[in-house]
């Protein structure tokens, strides 16, 4: 295994083909953390909304946050390298966190929270715009929005409890806890996905 994550350090940008077409395996929980490219995915994904998937998350998550109270704490649980959960909710929380199991996914947020990140999320926030209603330019203004609500990236798994290693701060949980295509993709049964999600739920404030 050592020998095989050092040849796979050689090239970050073939990680995921390489574990896909030569070694013929399927990417899981077990190879997350040497296979996981994070600015691979961010061009797959984020760079042009191609995906069904995302192009649902973009239309529907404006309009469920118009809907809900404004203030408190809010986290992205399992974001991955991506910010546009939080981007829909710099106008509602007080406070957005971040929160992913990978340290490249949590090393991209740092990077992007501190203005060193190299992509482009023009795309995706001139989509949020248009959902949001807002077509006069002001997608030029979300990044810095949101930043001046970011007060931490987290460790997370969805498989331990507690799930999010939280600041001392944090003491009774998070007001407001997303979660969109994790827990569906680092679980392998039935059981360990109800188990992720009462895990992820627990970190909810009671009340």
């Amino acid at each position: 295994m050592e020998e095989l994550e050092q040849k796979l350090g050689l090239d970050e940008e073939k990680k995921q083909s390489m574990w896909r077409e030569e070694l013929g395996l399927v990417l899981d929980r077990e190879y997350y953390p040497v296979a996981f490219n994070s600015d691979a995915y961010l061009r797959d994904f984020y760079a042009q909304i191609d995906d069904p998937a995302m192009r649902i998350i973009h239309m529907f998550m404006p309009l469920i946050v118009a809907k809900l109270p404004k203030g408190g704490r809010m986290c992205d649980f399992g974001a991955g390298p991506t910010i546009h959960i939080g981007v829909c909710f710099r106008h509602c929380a007080d406070e957005i966190y971040f929160a992913d199991y990978l340290p490249q996914n949590r090393e991209e947020l740092t990077r992007w929270s501190k203005k060193e990140s190299n992509f482009d999320w023009s795309v995706v926030l001139q989509t949020i715009a248009c959902h949001e209603g807002a077509m006069d330019g002001s997608w030029r203004t979300m990044e810095e929005e949101t930043r001046s609500k970011v007060r931490g990236v987290l460790y997370c798994n969805c498989l331990e409890n507690p799930s999010i290693e939280r600041p001392s701060n944090i003491t009774e949980g998070f007001d407001i806890i997303t979660t969109s295509y994790c827990a569906e993709y680092c679980t392998k049964t039935e059981e360990e996905y109800k188990a992720a999600i009462k895990n992820i739920v627990h970190q909810i404030k009671p009340g």
